[in-house]
């Protein structure tokens, strides 16, 4: 998406960020999950 206005990124950069922000994104849910097993919030 960048690469269209001009701003090369290279995949090595682009697959570990998404790779990232998956992995932070299920570490989130597990942390809300166990939130609402505990009744707190």
């Amino acid at each position: 998406m960048l690469e269209d206005v001009g701003v090369p990124i290279p995949e090595e950069v682009v697959v570990p960020l998404v790779a990232y922000i998956v992995a932070q994104g299920l570490a989130d849910i597990g942390k809300e999950r166990a939130k609402a097993e505990q009744g707190g919030s």
